[in-house]
C-alpha cells in the first residue's frame, strides 16, 4: 500500500479540516441511512395498511382453520390433521430458535437481530410453502432422471448419445463453478467469495437451463424479415460483448478491489490509503468507461420500469464514469484507478444503503480539488471505521428490503397449499 505524499507547504487549517469533522461525518454515514430507511418503511406501511390488515386477517384465519376442527370433519380426521400441524409447528419453531440462536453467538446484536428476522421469515415462508417446494423438487428429481436416463420413445443410439452430452454438460458445469470458487478465494475473503460463487454459480445454471432461450436470440424467428432479425440480433450481439467487455475489465482489476475491500472487512487500516496502478492507461480508461456503461444500461432500464429517480441517479453515475478518466487523462500523468472507481462499482449494487457508501467513495476523489480535503482521503473514515458502519447499513438494508416486501403487489398470505393441509 502506497502512503500518499503531503506537500511540504500545507494549510494547515485545510490539514485539520477533516481530522476535525471526522466524528461528524461518521455519525452521518451511521444515522442517515437508518433514518431514511425507517421513514421509508413507516411510509410504505401507511400507504398499504389496508393491504398489510388484509394480509393479517388472512394469517389469522389460516392460523385458526389449520389448529380447528373443520365442519364436515370427523373427530378422528380433525385430531389426525391437527396433530400433524402441531408437530410442523413446533419442528419450526425449533428450527427458528435455534437459527436465532446461532445469529445471536455469530453475530454482534445489531447484525444478528436483522439477520435472525431475515433468517425466521425464509423458514416461515418455507414451511408455509412446503407443498410448492416439494412439487418444485418432485419436478427436480424427474429433470435428472430423464436427463441421465433413456426414454421410451428412443433408440439405445439416440439415447446414448443425449446422455453423453448432458454428462459433458454436468462436468463442465461443475468444472466452471470450481474454477469460479477458486478464482473468487484467491481474489476475494470468504465472506465475499462464497455468495460471489454461488450467484455466478446459479447464473451460469440459469443459462444452460435456458439454452434455448439463448439460441433464439442470436438466430432468425419464423416470424420475422431478414432487417428484423438482422436489428434484433444486433442488439443482442452487442449487449453481450457489452457485458462480456464489462467482465474483463472488472476482472483486470480484481487484485486492487480486492486490497480496497481486505481493507474494509478487516479494517486493517491505518493510513492513507492510496490504490495502485491497474497497467497501461487502455486498461484504466477502460475499466472506468465499462463501469459508466453498466451504470448507463442500468438507468436506462429504470427510465423504462419508470422508476425515473433511479435511472436519473444511475445516468449520473455513467456520466462520471466516462468523465473522471477523461479528465485525468489530460491532467494527470499517473493516470491510474481511484477510490471513485471503488465507489462507482459499489454504486452498482440494489440497495440505497450500499449505494449511499459507494456515494461516499464515489464523491472522495473529486474532493482532492477543494483545498479543505485535499490533504485527507475522504474514504479512510470508511475504511478505518468499517465495524461502526457496518451494522447500520446492514441494517438499513434490512429496513429497505422490509419496504420493499409491504410494496410487493402479490400478498404473501393467500389460499395456496402449505405445509399445514388437511
Amino acid at each position: 500500500m502506497i502512503l500518499m505524499e503531503v506537500p511540504e507547504i500545507v494549510d494547515n487549517a485545510a490539514l485539520e479540516f477533516i481530522p476535525r469533522h471526522e466524528a461528524s461525518i461518521l455519525t452521518g454515514l451511521r444515522i442517515v441511512p437508518l433514518v431514511i430507511e425507517a421513514a421509508l418503511l413507516i411510509f410504505a406501511a401507511v400507504k398499504n395498511r389496508k393491504k398489510l390488515k388484509a394480509n393479517a386477517v388472512k394469517a389469522y384465519r389460516f392460523t385458526k382453520d389449520s389448529f380447528t376442527p373443520r365442519e364436515g370433519e370427523t373427530k378422528n380426521q380433525s385430531r389426525k390433521r391437527i396433530l400433524k400441524n402441531v408437530a410442523i409447528t413446533t419442528a419450526a419453531l425449533t428450527v427458528i430458535g435455534g437459527v436465532t440462536a446461532a445469529c445471536f453467538i455469530a453475530l454482534p446484536v445489531l447484525l444478528a437481530i436483522p439477520a435472525a428476522i431475515t433468517a425466521i421469515e425464509g423458514i416461515g415462508k418455507a414451511i408455509y410453502h412446503f407443498n410448492d417446494i416439494k412439487q418444485s423438487i418432485g419436478k427436480a428429481r424427474k429433470f435428472v432422471v430423464d436427463a441421465f436416463t433413456q426414454r421410451k420413445d428412443e433408440t439405445s443410439k439416440q439415447a446414448f448419445k443425449r446422455i453423453a452430452k448432458n454428462v459433458v454438460i454436468t462436468l463442465a458445469f461443475f468444472t466452471a463453478v470450481a474454477g469460479i470458487g477458486v478464482a473468487a478465494g484467491i481474489f476475494f475473503p470468504p465472506m465475499m467469495a462464497i455468495p460471489l460463487t454461488l450467484t455466478l454459480g446459479i447464473f451460469l445454471g440459469k443459462a444452460i437451463l435456458s439454452k434455448e432461450q439463448i439460441i433464439d436470440a442470436f438466430t432468425k424467428r419464423a416470424e420475422e424479415t431478414n432487417r428484423q432479425a438482422a436489428k434484433r440480433i444486433g442488439i443482442n450481439i452487442a449487449i453481450t460483448l457489452l457485458g462480456l467487455t464489462l467482465a474483463i475489465m472488472l476482472g483486470v482489476s480484481l487484485p486492487t478491489i480486492s486490497q480496497q475491500m481486505d481493507e474494509m472487512i478487516g479494517t486493517l487500516s491505518k493510513g492513507k490509503i492510496w490504490i495502485t496502478a491497474t497497467g497501461p492507461k487502455a486498461i484504466v480508461v477502460g475499466e472506468y468507461f465499462s463501469l459508466g456503461i453498466a451504470h448507463l444500461m442500468i438507468g436506462l432500464r429504470k427510465f423504462q420500469k419508470g422508476e425515473k429517480w433511479e435511472g436519473f441517479y444511475h445516468c449520473i453515475n455513467a456520466f462520471l464514469g466516462f468523465a473522471f478518466p477523461i479528465y485525468r487523462l489530460h491532467n494527470d500523468p499517473d493516470l491510474r484507478i481511484h477510490h471513485d472507481f471503488l465507489g462507482l462499482l459499489i454504486q452498482l449494487a440494489p440497495l440505497r444503503s450500499i449505494k449511499l457508501i459507494g456515494a461516499a467513495f464515489t464523491i472522495d476523489s473529486p474532493l482532492y480539488f477543494i483545498n479543505e480535503f485535499r490533504y485527507y482521503d475522504f474514504a479512510n473514515i470508511i475504511v478505518d471505521h468499517f465495524k461502526e458502519i457496518l451494522p447500520p447499513i446492514v441494517i438499513a438494508s434490512f429496513l429497505e428490503l422490509q419496504s420493499k416486501l409491504v410494496k410487493k403487489k402479490k400478498d404473501d398470505v393467500h389460499s395456496t397449499k402449505s405445509a399445514c393441509t388437511a
